[in-house]
């Protein structure tokens, strides 16, 4: 048997590091290459879409550097005879391996039954799959770059104000990001050739300040020219070089010849080092691109809120009494955490407000101003003991002829038993119910007939308190009569 024979198969990390240490020689690594995002997109499963991760997108970037594929789809051969497509006589596929972290078992339970449960693999399960380059396929239909319906540099820009990462523009011609300090500099907007430049650059910093302690904890000790720090720039380089795929910046290379050297050495002396790069980078990168979800989650929140008072304007119209934006007056709000509607609210529709001194509501109603009603933003909830001042308040400064109609909770509406017929308060069991907050009785009765009700208990509590107006007026008269006639007696 020859020696050659008894040689050990070149593991599959092995195969990506040889590969990949030609081209970073060639200076052709995926990285080290620019990439236009209006011609291509990165490597994907040309069935279902799903972009590749880690090491393997990586290796497929790299294949299609090696054999100059333009098209950066790839599939099996089975999902390739799926669609009618036949892979060209003579082509050889590709190997990338999949990994299962997690099992699915039955576990027998005490009582003879089956539970289903998650068992984590260590180590985690490897599947090798073949694939081809749709290059290597007939009978596919020509690629489309995706197209970007954005603009690159705001989404970019929007990346890095959302992290949070302090960036200073007080460098002359170098950018860098400071572990100690934890901040990133560089260089002024106006020295780099193009604002796609800029961004460029700055992502590829901001994947340097995700490791920080506080954050993805990578080593960061390292100094220019050792291994660390080469491993380092490794990830910060794939890693930006995702983020501007997904972002739709040009990639541009921020290595030089020191690094060139250095990478090859790390991954010569560990090959597996460039799994682990591959898998650091996807981590970089998703956390950035999280980032978007913040804003994606912060935007849902706006429209939300939105939502809300577009529902609150159209329940309240001419029912909730107070308006915060009347004439320009300085206004003080008194609110407290709301379940029903969400903390996110809270600024927008809790509260009775007055106009005035802030000290309106501890020391009565000096100052106090009347504000008129037709507020959309005024739903009064329990606040603990200073409802009851806060109303009182409100009252002594409100027009004697007015009653009060707030929507609030239980414990509001008992608090303010006393004031009874002058402010009413309708609870969300009195619009639907068993219903335990307004968002759920209007889900169950519908703007318009919730609308009807609370119309119908305005106008009654008005004209409730109008009656009970008339008869105090009536009884005075009458005592006024009864005594003009006791006096009469007296006299006489």
């Amino acid at each position: 048997m020859s020696e050659t024979s008894n040689k050990k198969p070149a593991s599959q990390a092995e195969i990506i590091a040889e590969l990949l240490i030609k081209q970073i020689e060639a200076g052709t690594a995926p990285w080290q290459k620019p990439w236009d995002p209006t011609k291509t997109g990165g490597p994907h499963n040309a069935l279902t879409g799903a972009p590749y991760r880690g090491g393997n997108a990586l290796y497929l970037m790299a294949l299609q550097t090696a054999h100059e594929y333009d098209d950066p789809r790839w599939m099996t051969y089975k999902q390739a005879q799926s669609v009618g497509a036949q892979i060209r006589k003579g082509e050889k596929s590709s190997t990338i391996v999949h990994f299962k972290f997690e099992d699915v078992r039955k576990e027998q339970q005490p009582d003879g039954t089956e539970k289903t449960i998650k068992v984590k693999l260590n180590p985690p399960r490897a599947f090798p799959a073949k694939v081809f380059n749709a290059s290597q396929i007939e009978g596919l239909e020509p690629y489309k770059a995706p197209e970007i319906t954005w603009n690159p540099n705001e989404r970019a820009e929007a990346l890095l104000k959302t992290s949070g990462a302090k960036i200073e523009h007080d460098t002359g011609d170098q950018a860098y990001y400071s572990p100690v300090a934890d901040d990133i500099h560089l260089p002024d907007r106006a020295t780099f050739p193009d604002e796609t430049a800029y961004y460029s650059t700055a992502l590829h910093e901001l994947g340097h300040w995700t490791g920080h302690t506080s954050r993805l904890d990578r080593d960061l000790s390292g100094r220019f020219g050792g291994e660390s720090y080469a491993k380092e720039e490794l990830r910060a380089e794939i890693a930006s070089m995702l983020i501007a795929h997904e972002v739709g910046v040009p990639n541009e290379s921020h290595n030089n010849a020191a690094y060139v050297k250095s990478w090859i050495k790390v991954l010569k002396d560990d090959p597996n080092e460039i799994t682990r790069a591959a898998r650091d980078a996807e981590l970089i990168s998703r956390y950035v691109m999280d980032f978007e979800k913040t804003q994606e989650r912060e935007q849902a929140r706006e429209n939300e809120q939105d939502e809300t008072e577009v529902l609150l304007d159209t329940l309240g119209s001419r029912t909730m009494l107070y308006n915060i934006n009347k004439e320009g007056l300085g206004l003080f709000a008194a609110w407290q955490e709301d379940p029903d509607l969400g903390d996110n609210y809270q600024d927008l529709h809790k509260g009775i407000f007055l106009a005035g001194k802030d000290d309106v509501m501890t020391s009565g109603t000096e100052n106090a101003r009347w504000i008129v009603p037709v507020a959309n933003s005024t739903v009064l909830h329990n606040m603990g003991d200073r409802t009851k001042s806060v109303i009182e308040a409100t009252l002594n400064s409100a027009p004697a002829n007015q009653s009060l109609f707030v929507l609030g909770d239980d414990e509001t509406k008992k608090q303010l038993k006393e004031h009874y017929p002058r402010v009413h308060v309708m609870t969300p069991k009195d619009l639907s119910y068993g219903a335990t907050s307004f968002r759920e009785a209007v889900k169950d009765k519908g703007i318009e007939h919730t609308r009807r009700v609370i119309d119908q208990a305005r106008y009654g509590s008005q004209h409730r308190w109008v009656r009970t107006l008339a008869t105090q007026r009536e009884n005075d008269r009458g005592q006024k009569k009864e005594n003009t006639r006791e006096n009469a007696v007296e006299r006489d």
